[in-house]
């Protein structure tokens, strides 16, 4: 994670995609190390990459990934 140096109450962090797992139940057999529970509030599909856009809300803070 990326985030802005000293870190303020408002600010922005940046996740490798690549870092991401999104699972119904918590991860028990796979090496993930920071598990947060959330619930997806959106999944937009962009079409010309065939990529989704989802947004998590975890503990009241929009999560976009």
């Amino acid at each position: 994670m990326y985030a802005v140096s000293p870190p303020r109450e408002e600010a922005t962090g940046i996740l490798d995609p690549s870092d991401i797992m999104i699972s119904l139940k918590p991860p028990s057999e796979l090496s993930a190390r920071n598990v947060f529970q959330g619930h997806i509030s959106r999944m937009t599909s962009r079409g010309e990459d065939r990529s989704i856009i989802i947004e998590v809300d975890i503990a009241d803070l929009p999560l976009a990934c």
